[in-house]
């Protein structure tokens, strides 16, 4: 799962949504859905001037976790294991 750092980044720099909203220029709904992670689809140009506001990389921003279950890939690889 893909989960985005930004509550984790908004307390590293002691900043409130409020002082976000003034340095980035997004509305208070658009910062919140993202930290909340209720936006399947960040654009390009907000997640810009998100990673820019805290000097990250898109690999400091972003969380990723695969999924406890095995994927797809991993199922057709087994059934090919066990049919050897």
């Amino acid at each position: 799962m893909l989960k985005n750092r930004l509550k984790i980044l908004l307390a590293m720099h002691q900043m409130k949504i409020k002082d976000l909203m003034e340095i980035s220029g997004l509305t208070r709904s658009t910062i919140s859905n993202i930290a909340n992670n209720r936006v399947a689809n960040i654009s390009t140009e907000n997640l810009d001037k998100l990673m820019n506001v805290f000097g990250v990389t898109p690999n400091e921003f972003w969380d990723y976790k695969p999924e406890p279950k095995a994927s797809g890939i991993q199922n057709i690889e087994r059934k090919r294991e066990d049919n050897d």
